[in-house]
């Protein structure tokens, strides 16, 4: 539900605003400026049934058996300031997770709420975790969970290392039984290109 700034574009009324969790971002970014992160309005229903909607029309178009949801950078406090906690992030994970297995699908979750997501999803294999920032021990505790896990962290092809080969010599694979690989990732833009956009 984090990292949806650009729903707002389409309907104001699918994300929520926070002036006070801005306030206190403000000049926390690139050059003086600040990228905000704002979340979905997760006690929308409406919000639902265009989640709902979207993972039906991309799972009718692409047959692969995972499908990607994010769940990285959930601005928690923001989601406070509207009086969201746990529960209700709990919720709409589960609800996401069950949208998923309607369409037979298989959810990949950024790391961020690795507990979260390992107790709403009943069965672990239904759940692989993208690891991109707590290194091995992360990679190691997904697993220890029964998840399978997907190293990314080092493997940022505008951050840290140019192409395959650079990622491959600098970055240790932390590799386990439920190992999946590797995936690289590009951010779409660079620190000087930053400019107050998410």
């Amino acid at each position: 539900p984090g990292h949806a700034r650009s729903w707002g574009a389409g309907n104001q009324s699918w994300i929520l605003t926070c002036p006070r969790w801005h306030a206190k971002r403000k000049n926390l970014g690139v050059k003086g400026e600040y990228t905000v992160n704002l979340p979905l309005d997760i006690g929308n229903k409406e919000v639902w049934k265009v989640v709902a909607d979207m993972i039906g029309e991309l799972a009718s178009i692409f047959p692969d058996p995972w499908f990607h949801v994010g769940f990285d950078e959930v601005p928690q406090e923001c989601l406070r300031e509207h009086g969201y906690g746990s529960s209700h992030i709990q919720a709409f994970a589960r609800f996401v997770d069950k949208e998923l297995e309607s369409h037979g699908k298989t959810g990949v979750y950024w790391e961020d709420n690795l507990h979260l997501i390992h107790k709403v999803v009943e069965d672990p294999s239904r759940a692989i975790i993208q690891c991109w920032k707590g290194g091995p021990k992360t990679v190691r505790e997904a697993q220890r969970l029964g998840h399978m896990t997907i190293q990314s962290e080092g493997w940022y092809f505008d951050f840290g290392c140019r192409n395959a080969h650079d990622c491959y010599k600098n970055v240790k694979y932390t590799a386990g039984p439920l190992s999946i690989g590797v995936v690289g990732c590009a951010w779409e833009m660079s620190e000087s290109e930053c400019t107050s956009k998410e």
